[in-house]
């Protein structure tokens, strides 16, 4: 059952970790938006590798505790496993215990590389887990290790994102489509593309309905990294060709899922239909002043 929104206590700040990155980003300005009063540490104030800098945080002080950072590279974690899962796991129910014990909400995103990617369907919240490389691994063991120390948290299952800013797929194309004639993309790796503008409205209509647990938030629909890539060059409006290829033609250290579709479908039942990916992406590259920087 839901509770009361998490926003109803106006006396304490939103404690917004990773505001600097592409997906803290977009919650800085979507509370902004709100005129909702938050605080961003910097990294040499919090080091999510020592457990010191993280006991001194005054969670008791928020009202919120957005947790936007994370160990994303996913080839570099199968060497850093250990320091991946410091990261993504360790700190992260560090701060849920501390924000059950001080009744400040928690919110932490995981990700859909937690699934095998041997389904050819969606995959649900409650279907099985089995993350195929160490990445996932991290992420899989956050989930449990915050659900056991705090109840009220709310975690998030997303893939695929992107922003105007930052490094990500998007910017790396359109870069690279200004320097180049043609290019090639794996075509046999199916998931969904996610604007954090969108993930932080839906993440904040959540909070505002008061959910916990695990819930699934992408864009609509579904494509390859070679659907992706075209569709982006295209709404660009740049010159450049793209060839699909297998993900054998770009071998890497991680073993990524070949089908990573989550299903949304319980989150669209009470925030409404998501908006398809292509829809989304027109929006995100409309934004960019300089499409085809880094």
């Amino acid at each position: 059952m839901p509770g009361s929104s998490a926003f109803q206590d106006q006396d304490r700040p939103v404690l917004l970790l990773g505001a600097t990155g592409m997906l803290g980003r977009a919650w800085s300005r979507l509370l902004d938006q709100h005129e909702i009063t938050w605080f961003g540490p910097s990294r040499n104030e919090l080091d999510f590798q020592d457990p010191r800098l993280l006991n001194n945080v005054a969670v008791e002080n928020y009202s919120i505790l957005i947790n936007c950072v994370a160990w994303t590279d996913v080839d570099g974690a199968e060497d850093h496993e250990s320091e991946a899962n410091t990261i993504n796991n360790e700190a992260a129910a560090r701060l849920a215990r501390r924000c059950e014990q001080t009744n400040t909400k928690m919110v932490h995103y995981s990700t859909d590389y937690v699934f095998s990617g041997d389904d050819q369907k969606p995959y649900k919240v409650l279907d099985p887990i089995s993350p195929q490389n160490a990445y996932g691994r991290t992420k899989a063991s956050s989930e449990s290790s915050i659900y056991e120390v705090n109840r009220e948290a709310l975690t998030i299952r997303t893939s695929w994102l992107y922003a105007p800013w930052g490094k990500n797929f998007v910017r790396t194309m359109l870069h690279l489509a200004t320097e180049r004639e043609s290019l090639q993309v794996v075509n046999d790796q199916i998931g969904t593309p996610t604007d954090c503008q969108h993930l932080a409205e839906l993440s904040f209509n959540l909070l505002q309905k008061g959910q916990r647990g695990i819930w699934h938030i992408t864009d609509g629909g579904s494509c390859t990294w070679f659907d992706f890539a075209r569709t982006a060059i295209s709404l660009a409006g740049l010159n450049c060709t793209v060839h699909p290829c297998e993900s054998s033609a770009y071998p890497t250290k991680a073993k990524r899922p070949r089908y990573s579709v989550l299903n949304v479908q319980e989150t669209e039942e009470i925030c409404g239909p998501f908006p398809g990916w292509e829809r989304n992406l027109k929006r995100v590259i409309a934004q960019m002043e300089h499409p085809h920087v880094k």
